[in-house]
């Protein structure tokens, strides 16, 4: 996806189009949820408790948060779409809270 952004960037930047993209890392969402209750065998909502502390632990995430929460991932998307940053061309931005610098 990251060279299909730098690609597109390239071809459509002379029409003016502005192409950029967003990485988000774990978002919490009703499937993964439902997943780590059945992976862990857990009640509902139990599963990703384990899975947080268990990635807290293991990782040892800089913000403490694991999951990244969809205002985080929208807000850098406006941002994008702004002319706050009229410059910024075939960027991918990692929105993960810090995840890749574990």
């Amino acid at each position: 996806m990251n060279m299909l952004t730098k690609v597109m960037a390239y071809e459509l930047g002379k029409h003016k189009i502005r192409v950029n993209g967003v990485a988000p890392g774990a978002v919490l969402t009703p499937l993964l949820s439902d997943g780590c209750d059945e992976q862990f065998g857990c009640a509902k909502g139990e599963g990703i408790e384990i899975l947080k502390n268990t990635l807290l632990k293991r990782k040892r995430m800089p913000t403490g948060e694991v999951f990244v929460g969809i205002d985080d991932i929208v807000n850098t998307t406006l941002f994008l779409l702004t002319d706050l940053a009229p410059m910024m061309i075939g960027e991918t931005i990692l929105v993960d809270g810090g995840q890749h610098l574990t």
